[in-house]
């Protein structure tokens, strides 16, 4: 009832604010693609971007080897991770506000964490390209942050 339909245009009859946009960022192409749309979000919202990356030792390191991971290794990435954030922000146009962090834990349960603690209004993640077959199998990041947030989620591919 907060939706009006008139000659294909949708409109609120509520006002929806968007004024922090979470983008979690992997790496991949994307990544790029949402953050094209979250900095045209931000433009037109006057909402500031978080990018986010994610750092999760266990998935690149073997359980039994984990123990004997230093902490060079998580540095390394995280670094690594940093670079990345630093390159997609160079993406976002002038005047709009950016942060950039990186957090450490499995990816699904960071984005909610961070898009809940700082209070969200949408989350822009990219999709990745995984078959029905192999999303049921593996599941995805972006599936679970869609069932799970408690904000808007805005999928792109």
């Amino acid at each position: 009832d907060n939706l009006i339909l008139e000659k294909g245009v949708i409109t609120m009859t509520k006002d929806v604010s968007i004024k922090k946009i979470l983008v979690p960022i992997d790496g991949s192409k994307y990544g790029e693609i949402a953050v094209a749309y979250a900095s045209m979000l931000a433009k037109s919202c006057g909402a500031y971007i978080e990018l986010l990356s994610v750092v999760n030792v266990g998935e690149y390191v073997p359980g039994f080897e984990q123990a004997g991971a230093d902490l060079f290794i998580l540095k390394e990435m995280a670094h690594t991770a940093q670079d990345i954030l630093g390159e997609h922000k160079k993406m976002i146009p002038e005047g709009i506000h950016v942060n950039t962090r990186v957090v450490q834990g499995n990816a699904r349960d960071c984005i909610l964490k961070v898009a809940k603690e700082e209070n969200m209004d949408l989350i822009v993640i990219g999709r990745r390209g995984l078959g029905q077959l192999e999303g049921m199998i593996l599941g995805s990041v972006s599936s679970y942050v869609v069932a799970n947030a408690e904000c808007p989620v805005l999928t792109v591919k």
